[in-house]
């Protein structure tokens, strides 16, 4: 086994811990159905993150020639406490979003803080055990070879990055100004960014959903898929339920005594249809059927049949 499994196992085992406490959670309260996934993926982010901060300092520590135990302790001492800090923050913030008062992000938000709390704690015990017994593997071949002949490897910073941090540090202006350039243009699509809630409509194409959203909208006109409901207190029994746009209808709904509420929906055109029958008064006409339509739109209200028609019995 390499570091690096070291690091995936332990990652591993902390999330399958935090999978399951999270369905236990589902039985005290609602939990949204994205909760694991959303733990999965930041509890993989950061449980690589700080597998790396222990690996990489018991690395450097058994480089400089001390036993792997010492090596190990003194990995959780130093980095150790990064990794405690950094964990501890990221919970605070996840449970955060309680004082929100959204409880719709209450399940996610204590999903992925459990899952950033047992990654840590396993990144700080598990992790140093398995380096342990990993042993003289968490070193390369060569560095292995260069160990056991007495020439121990150099834990000093080289190559490429110590020239990049030394032009950082001499032209500190100059790059932060050339990072705050690429932000700002990063960031300028959010000036055209559109918010909205999801609905059938952004469902895939060949989805039965998507299908019936389009045919609706077809077949009734715009904003028939999303009626408008609102709420509101009338003055007086006179000012309930009154509105003046042509393309709106009132439909009663059951409310409590003292309030009034109305649910507004777009109109519907009907078009006419000419047959060779003549249309007895009162009826309504049938909406015409288009290709691809699920269906043919029924509207609500009875259809007299025409003059002289006589049923099958």
């Amino acid at each position: 086994m390499t570091p690096v499994a070291a690091m995936l196992v332990t990652a591993g085992l902390a999330l399958v811990t935090a999978t399951s406490l999270i369905g236990l959670l589902s039985h005290a309260f609602d939990v949204a159905s994205v909760s694991s996934e959303l733990a999965v993926l930041i509890g993989l982010g950061v449980g690589v993150d700080y597998g790396l901060f222990i690996i990489s300092r018991h690395r450097s520590a058994v480089k400089a020639g001390l036993p792997y135990s010492d090596a190990a302790a003194l990995a959780v001492r130093t980095s150790g406490r990064t990794v405690l800090l950094a964990g501890l923050t990221v919970c605070i913030a996840l449970l955060g979003q309680f004082a929100l008062g959204v409880s719709f992000l209450y399940g996610p938000s204590l999903g992925a803080a459990i899952a950033v709390a047992l990654t840590m704690a396993a990144s700080l015990t598990f992790l140093p055990a398995m380096l342990g017994f990993l042993g003289p593997r968490v070193l390369s071949r060569r560095e292995r070879a260069a160990l056991a002949a007495g020439g121990l490897a150099s834990t000093d910073a080289s190559g490429f990055w110590l020239r990049w941090a030394r032009v950082v540090e001499a032209r500190k202006a100059l790059v932060a100004l050339g990072a705050l350039a690429a932000v700002v243009v990063i960031a300028l699509p959010i000036f055209g960014l559109r918010l909205g809630t999801s609905d059938a409509s952004t469902d895939p194409p060949g989805s039965t959903t998507h299908q019936a959203y389009t045919a609706m909208a077809q077949g009734f006109g715009p904003g028939f898929n999303g009626p408008l409901e609102l709420a509101a207190q009338a003055g007086s029994p006179r000012g309930r339920g009154q509105h003046h746009d042509p393309g709106l209808r009132v439909v009663p709904a059951r409310r409590p005594a003292g309030s009034a509420g109305v649910r507004l929906r777009p109109r519907v055109r009907r078009p006419r249809r000419r047959t060779g029958h003549p249309q007895p008064a009162g009826a309504r006409p049938h909406a015409p059927h288009r290709p691809g339509q699920l269906g043919t739109p029924r509207l609500a209200g009875p259809h007299p049949a025409p003059p002289g028609h006589r049923g099958q019995g």
